[in-house]
C-alpha cells in the first residue's frame, strides 16, 4: 500500500509570504515617489504584508508549533529555537500603534470571529468579554506584554504590563504624572485599549467599512474598488491584517508613524 501523502504545513504559507514580499519589493523599485496615490497605494500594501506577518508568526507560535509538539514529540525543537529568534523582529516590526491595532482586532478575531457578531454585541459586552478571554489566557496575555504593549482593561484604571512598555517611551524620568490627556494619547498610541469607548470605535470602524461596500455598485469590478464584499470576505471573518490597512489609510488618511 502507498504510504499516505502528508500535508505540507509550513511550505505554501511561507511561500506566499515571500511572494508578497518579492512584489511589493518590486513595486517599491518601480514606484514614481513623486505620485501621492502611487505612495499611498505602497504605503497600504506595506502596512498590510507587515500585518500579514505578525498575524502568521502568532499564528504559528500559538497553534501550530504546540499541535507538533504534541504530535511528534521533539519534532518542534528545532522549529522553537528557530522561531525565538525570529520573535526578537517582531519586536521592532513597525511603531507601538501597529502593534496595538493588530492585537485589538486580533481579540475580537478571537472573541467573536466575524464583524455581525461584534457590531449586534453592545460595547460594554465587547469589553467584558475581551477582558475573559485576556485574564483567562495567560500566554496571550504575555505574548501582548511581552513586546512592550500594556493592556488596559475596562475600567480604565487597571494596566497589566511587563517590565518594558514602549509607550510612554522612556526618557529618563522613573514617575510620570497620569492626567486624562496622557492616558488617552498612551492609549491611543501604544496601549491595548479595551475600555467601553474604545469598543464603540471598533464597532463605528465596522459600520464605515460595510456602509463604503454598501455604495459600491454590485456590477463593479475596477481595481479603484479594491475592498468590496470579497476583499472582506463579505465579512465573515475578522481580518485583522486588512483592518489595520483600512484604518491607516481611510480613518487616519495615510498618515505617517514613528517608529
Amino acid at each position: 500500500m502507498a504510504a499516505k501523502e502528508q500535508p505540507e504545513t509550513y511550505t505554501p504559507i511561507h511561500k506566499g509570504l515571500r511572494s508578497r514580499l518579492f512584489k511589493t519589493s518590486i513595486q517599491a523599485g518601480k514606484i514614481e515617489y513623486t505620485d501621492e496615490a502611487s505612495l499611498n497605494t505602497l504605503y497600504d500594501e506595506f502596512n498590510s504584508l507587515v500585518a500579514s506577518i505578525r498575524i502568521h508568526h502568532t499564528m504559528e507560535e500559538n497553534f501550530i508549533h504546540p499541535l507538533l509538539a504534541d504530535r511528534v514529540p521533539g519534532g518542534a525543537e528545532k522549529l522553537e529555537e528557530e522561531h525565538q529568534t525570529r520573535s526578537i523582529a517582531f519586536e521592532i516590526l513597525g511603531p507601538p500603534r501597529l502593534s496595538k491595532l493588530l492585537y485589538e482586532a486580533y481579540l475580537l478575531q478571537l472573541a467573536f470571529g466575524d464583524v455581525a457578531s461584534v457590531t449586534k454585541t453592545p460595547a460594554k459586552g465587547i469589553a467584558q468579554k475581551l477582558e475573559s478571554l485576556i485574564r483567562g489566557d495567560a500566554q496571550l496575555r504575555a505574548q501582548i506584554i511581552s513586546i512592550g504593549i500594556p493592556i488596559l482593561l475596562p475600567d480604565g484604571k487597571t494596566l497589566l504590563r511587563g517590565p518594558d512598555i514602549k509607550i510612554p517611551p522612556y526618557r529618563g524620568e522613573n514617575e510620570l504624572k497620569i492626567t486624562e490627556k496622557t492616558l488617552e494619547a498612551w492609549a491611543h498610541d501604544g496601549w491595548v485599549d479595551l475600555r467601553i469607548t474604545n469598543m464603540e470605535h471598533w464597532k463605528k470602524r465596522f459600520e464605515i467599512i460595510a456602509e463604503q461596500v454598501r455604495q459600491i455598485p454590485e456590477q463593479d469590478t475596477s481595481s479603484r474598488r479594491l475592498r468590496n464584499k470579497a476583499y472582506w470576505s463579505h465579512f465573515r471573518e475578522i481580518d485583522p491584517g486588512k483592518l489595520v490597512g483600512w484604518i491607516f489609510s481611510d480613518e487616519e488618511k495615510g498618515q505617517r508613524m514613528k517608529a
